[in-house]
């Protein structure tokens, strides 16, 4: 017989051993409701009313805790859940809120530009009133100035011709003078009795004036 087999068994056999009696004391520590609830219909004969309710009020308990884990965190779950939508939900109004206060920026900037722009331009309106009112005034002043001159031309007396003689009798007209198939001008130049008058023309006196 070969030794090496011996010295193996004898150094395995031990090891067996002990992990065998572990093995029983863990079932017999560990035994828990779910054996005993496999083999309900052996209970009345294994467990006396004791022990039965002791194992009753075990499962309850362990049913309960189980239970209760399980609700508790359902109940964490829709904590989580309900945390995250409030989360998004601010996470929302609060881009909103910043995008409506930028959309109002937006707006009080273009209002104040084009009150800006009312401004320039009702500016740009009174220097242009402004310069046409002085124009206006300027036109006017002329206007006065060229009938205030018409006034002068009119009310002073022509001055005699040149062609008189100083010491001689005043001129006359001679009788040809007024001759002519038009109407009886103005001429009335000094020797030239043949001469027919020129057609009547319109005075200085009735020269039309510029309105102001």
């Amino acid at each position: 017989m070969d030794y090496s087999k011996i010295i193996i068994l004898i150094l395995i056999l031990p090891c067996c051993i002990i992990a065998t009696s572990h093995y029983l004391k863990n079932i017999n520590s560990t035994e828990t409701v779910a054996n005993y609830l496999s083999n309900q219909h052996d209970l009345p004969k294994v467990l006396n009313s004791d022990q039965f309710l002791k194992i009753s009020l075990y499962n309850d308990n362990i049913l309960n805790s189980f239970l209760r884990k399980k609700r508790q965190s359902r109940i964490n779950r829709r904590i989580r859940k309900g945390r995250k939508e409030r989360q998004q939900r601010r996470r929302r109004q609060r881009q909103e809120r910043v995008q409506r206060l930028k959309r109002e920026q937006q707006r009080l900037r273009r209002q104040q530009q084009r009150i800006r722009n009312s401004v320039q331009n009702f500016r740009r309106r009174q220097r242009m009133l402004n310069q046409l009112r002085r124009r206006r005034e300027e036109i006017a002043a002329l206007i006065r100035e060229l009938n205030s001159i018409n006034n002068r031309q009119t009310t002073q007396p022509r001055p005699p011709s040149s062609t008189a003689s100083p010491s001689g009798p005043p001129a006359t007209s001679s009788p040809g003078s007024t001759a002519g198939p038009g109407k009886p001008g103005n001429n009335t130049s000094p020797g030239n009795p043949g001469t027919p008058g020129k057609p009547g023309g319109a005075s200085v006196r009735g020269k039309s004036r510029i309105p102001v």
